[in-house]
């Protein structure tokens, strides 16, 4: 398994993405947004509202995106199993992340 901390800026998202063979875990630490899923990056057909406390279960293989909809940065931890980046990384923007794809 592996932690990850995000923060989300206002009116940002962490783009529609899926991952194979790897399930994930969602906790919203502070803030608010929409969490959305389906079966294809066109197919989000599931959303659903999500703030402090809220935690969502995406199986391997789901196509979701999370969007901060509030008026604070949307600060998130995520599990991720098995592991997705190396130990001890760090991304400072959703830029950075998506150059290490």
């Amino acid at each position: 398994m592996q932690l990850t901390f995000m923060s989300i800026p206002v009116g940002y998202d962490i783009g529609a993405e899926s991952h194979p063979g790897q399930d994930q875990y969602f906790c919203v630490v502070d803030g608010d947004g929409i969490i959305y899923m389906g079966d294809s990056p066109y197919d989000l057909f599931y959303s659903q509202p999500v703030d402090n406390g809220c935690a969502v279960l995406i199986p391997a293989n789901i196509w979701h995106n999370l969007i901060n909809t509030g008026d604070r940065p949307l600060k998130i931890y995520c599990i991720y199993a098995p592991i997705v980046h190396l130990p001890e990384t760090v991304h400072w923007t959703k830029r950075d992340s998506d150059l290490e794809k």
